[in-house]
C-alpha cells in the first residue's frame, strides 16, 4: 500500500494507462500470439499492482496468481535461451522473464500478510534479512531496465506512419515497457 495518497493514486493511474494500453494491442493488432500473451500478461500485471498498491486482500486462495506469474517467468526465460533467438530479443525476454519474477514475488509477499508495499524493498515477504535484499535488488534491477526499454523506444527506428500505428507498434510496446517498469520501481521504493 503507498504511504501517501498521492503517490498511490498518481501510481494508480499509471498502472490503469499501462493495462489499459496492453488490453488495447492484446485487441488491435494481428500479431503472433506470444505478442499477445505478453500484452495480457502485462494486463494482469497492472491490475495486480493496482490491488497491492490499495492494500486489498489477496483472493487467491490456491496462489494461482504466483503460479501464473511464475510460469510466465520460465516461459520468457525458455524462450531467450532457444538458438537463433536475436540479442536484442533475447534482452527483452530476459527483462520480461525478471518482470514476471518480480510479480510473483510480490504477490508471495502480499499473501505472507507483510505490510505496505515499501517494507517489501526493506524486510521481505518474511523479514529474514536474505529476503530483505531481494526487494532493493529488485527495484534496482527495474531501474535499470527502465532505461534500457527508454533507450529502445528511442533507437526504435519507425519510419513516418500513422500516429495509431507508431503508438501501437514497437516503439509504444517498449516506451510501455519502460514505464512499467519504472513504475514498479517506484512502488517497491515508495508503495
Amino acid at each position: 500500500m503507498a504511504s501517501s495518497a498521492a503517490v498511490r493514486w498518481l501510481l494508480t493511474a499509471v498502472f490503469a494507462g499501462l493495462g489499459g494500453y496492453c488490453l488495447v494491442r492484446c485487441a488491435r493488432l494481428p500479431h503472433r500470439v506470444s505478442a499477445v500473451l505478453t500484452d495480457a500478461l502485462g494486463a494482469a500485471m497492472s491490475a495486480a499492482m493496482i490491488a497491492m498498491l490499495w492494500g486489498l486482500p489477496p483472493r487467491d486462495r490456491w496462489g494461482v496468481q504466483p503460479a501464473v506469474f511464475g510460469a510466465a517467468t520460465v516461459w520468457y526465460l525458455v524462450r531467450a535461451a532457444r538458438a537463433g533467438t536475436p540479442p536484442g530479443a533475447r534482452v527483452a525476454m530476459l527483462h520480461h522473464g525478471a518482470t514476471m519474477l518480480a510479480m510473483a514475488w510480490m504477490l508471495v509477499a502480499a499473501r505472507a500478510g507483510t505490510a505496505p508495499m515499501a517494507s517489501m524493498a526493506v524486510a521481505g515477504p518474511q523479514g529474514s534479512a536474505a529476503a530483505g535484499l531481494v526487494g532493493p535488488a529488485l527495484a534496482g534491477y527495474l531501474a535499470l531496465a527502465a532505461l534500457w526499454w527508454a533507450r529502445s523506444a528511442v533507437a526504435t527506428p519507425e519510419g513516418v506512419v500513422a500516429a495509431p500505428a507508431a503508438l501501437f507498434g514497437p516503439r509504444g510496446a517498449a516506451t510501455c515497457q519502460a514505464v512499467m517498469a519504472a513504475a514498479m520501481c517506484a512502488t517497491l521504493l515508495v508503495g
